[in-house]
């Protein structure tokens, strides 16, 4: 199975406390798990380059520059969890990105807190919002981010 990448994380929230017992997620980490519709969107992963084109992807979509927490985990477990990951176009000003996207859907409470366990046992980065800057600024000289998908708000920070 793959390994998906999942963005927007706080992952301060993800760091297990005194009282959480070992291999337990922290409660408030399911708020990065945030569904629409019991829907969750992930992004296929084959390489870290691949993951920091990912990230600077999503988070052209944002209205503000700020830390970015990521998680990349391997997609083994949907299996059991009774997850099928449904490959659709992504919504992100990278035309590339877009095709990795893939929707959970029919997400119950029970599997999005299986899937907390795979993401706390995936490997979480931080993208600074300083090098977020350059990032973006990059994909956008480079080509790969189309200036007219990226929140305006956001392309107004840029300049």
């Amino acid at each position: 199975m793959s390994e998906f990448l999942i963005a927007n994380l706080k992952l301060d929230r993800w760091l297990p406390e005194e009282r959480t017992k070992a291999g337990e997620v922290p409660a408030d980490a399911l708020a990065d798990l945030k569904t629409r519709g019991n829907e969750l969107s992930v992004f296929e992963v084959d390489d870290s380059t691949n993951a920091e084109r990912i990230v600077v992807a999503f988070s052209a979509t944002k209205s503000d520059l700020a830390d970015m927490g990521y998680a990349v985990f391997d997609g083994a477990p949907f299996d059991g969890l009774g997850i099928v990951p449904h490959r659709s176009p992504g919504m992100t000003p990278d035309d590339l990105v877009n095709t990795l996207h893939y929707d959970l859907q029919h997400l119950t409470a029970t599997q999005v807190a299986g899937l907390a366990g795979a993401v706390a046992n995936g490997r979480s980065d931080l993208i600074l919002a300083k090098r977020l800057r350059v990032l973006l600024r990059a994909g956008l000289d480079a080509k790969r981010l189309d200036p007219a998908r990226v929140n305006k708000k956001l392309m107004a920070l840029l300049k």
